[in-house]
Protein backbone atom coordinates (compact mmCIF):
# COMPACT_ATOMS: atom_id res chain seq x y z
CA UNK A 1 0.00 0.00 0.00
CA UNK A 2 1.21 3.56 -0.47
CA UNK A 3 2.17 5.81 2.04
CA UNK A 4 -0.38 8.44 0.30
CA UNK A 5 -3.06 6.24 0.23
CA UNK A 6 -2.44 4.86 4.03
CA UNK A 7 -2.98 8.59 5.35
CA UNK A 8 -5.95 9.05 3.67
CA UNK A 9 -7.09 5.64 5.40
CA UNK A 10 -6.39 6.68 8.88
CA UNK A 11 -7.31 10.62 8.44
CA UNK A 12 -10.52 10.88 5.94
CA UNK A 13 -11.48 13.96 7.59
CA UNK A 14 -8.19 15.84 5.90
CA UNK A 15 -8.74 16.39 2.40
CA UNK A 16 -6.31 18.42 0.16
CA UNK A 17 -8.22 21.80 -0.98
CA UNK A 18 -9.56 21.77 -4.37
CA UNK A 19 -8.41 25.19 -5.73
CA UNK A 20 -4.67 23.32 -5.51
CA UNK A 21 -5.40 20.71 -7.93
CA UNK A 22 -8.11 22.04 -10.47
CA UNK A 23 -7.37 23.33 -13.66
CA UNK A 24 -10.92 23.71 -14.37
CA UNK A 25 -10.87 27.53 -13.10
CA UNK A 26 -9.46 30.40 -15.20
CA UNK A 27 -6.02 31.67 -15.23
CA UNK A 28 -7.19 35.07 -13.41
CA UNK A 29 -9.10 33.12 -10.83
CA UNK A 30 -5.89 30.87 -10.44
CA UNK A 31 -3.75 33.64 -10.24
CA UNK A 32 -5.74 35.86 -7.34
CA UNK A 33 -5.86 32.51 -5.07
CA UNK A 34 -2.10 31.63 -5.40
CA UNK A 35 -1.20 35.53 -5.13
CA UNK A 36 -3.51 36.00 -1.76
CA UNK A 37 -1.17 33.73 0.23
CA UNK A 38 -3.98 30.88 0.95
CA UNK A 39 -6.28 33.72 2.48
CA UNK A 40 -8.73 32.99 -0.83
CA UNK A 41 -9.73 28.86 -1.21
CA UNK A 42 -12.50 28.94 -3.30
CA UNK A 43 -13.69 30.23 -7.15
CA UNK A 44 -16.20 32.22 -5.57
CA UNK A 45 -14.13 34.11 -3.41
CA UNK A 46 -11.36 35.27 -6.16
CA UNK A 47 -14.42 36.07 -8.74
CA UNK A 48 -15.76 38.56 -5.75
CA UNK A 49 -12.09 39.83 -5.13
CA UNK A 50 -12.09 40.21 -9.19
CA UNK A 51 -14.93 42.18 -9.28
CA UNK A 52 -14.06 44.22 -6.78
CA UNK A 53 -11.09 45.36 -8.65
CA UNK A 54 -12.57 45.97 -11.49
CA UNK A 55 -14.99 47.97 -9.87
CA UNK A 56 -12.26 50.34 -8.19
CA UNK A 57 -10.58 50.94 -11.61
CA UNK A 58 -13.90 51.85 -13.10
CA UNK A 59 -14.13 54.84 -10.39
CA UNK A 60 -10.60 55.72 -10.05
CA UNK A 61 -10.80 56.40 -14.41
CA UNK A 62 -14.14 58.18 -13.56
CA UNK A 63 -12.48 60.06 -11.26
CA UNK A 64 -9.19 60.78 -13.25
CA UNK A 65 -11.46 61.34 -16.25
CA UNK A 66 -13.92 63.78 -14.41
CA UNK A 67 -11.23 65.55 -12.33
CA UNK A 68 -8.71 66.78 -15.12
CA UNK A 69 -11.82 69.90 -15.30
CA UNK A 70 -12.14 72.16 -18.53
CA UNK A 71 -8.96 73.25 -20.41
CA UNK A 72 -7.54 76.63 -19.29
CA UNK A 73 -8.46 78.43 -22.76
CA UNK A 74 -11.48 77.09 -22.84
CA UNK A 75 -10.17 75.81 -26.43
CA UNK A 76 -10.13 71.82 -27.21
CA UNK A 77 -7.32 69.59 -25.32
CA UNK A 78 -6.38 67.93 -28.57
CA UNK A 79 -4.28 68.74 -30.98
CA UNK A 80 -6.23 71.73 -33.81
CA UNK A 81 -3.30 70.98 -36.29
CA UNK A 82 -4.94 70.61 -39.45
CA UNK A 83 -3.43 67.81 -41.30
CA UNK A 84 -3.29 68.19 -45.26
CA UNK A 85 -5.25 64.83 -45.76
CA UNK A 86 -8.06 65.72 -43.62
CA UNK A 87 -7.95 69.70 -44.00
CA UNK A 88 -11.14 70.57 -46.04
CA UNK A 89 -10.48 73.10 -48.39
Amino acid sequence: MDILEQYEKENPEVKIPEWQTSQDYSFLVRLVMRISGGRIQEEKQANYVLFVAVGITFLVAILIFFSSGPSSEGKARFSTVCFPVACPK
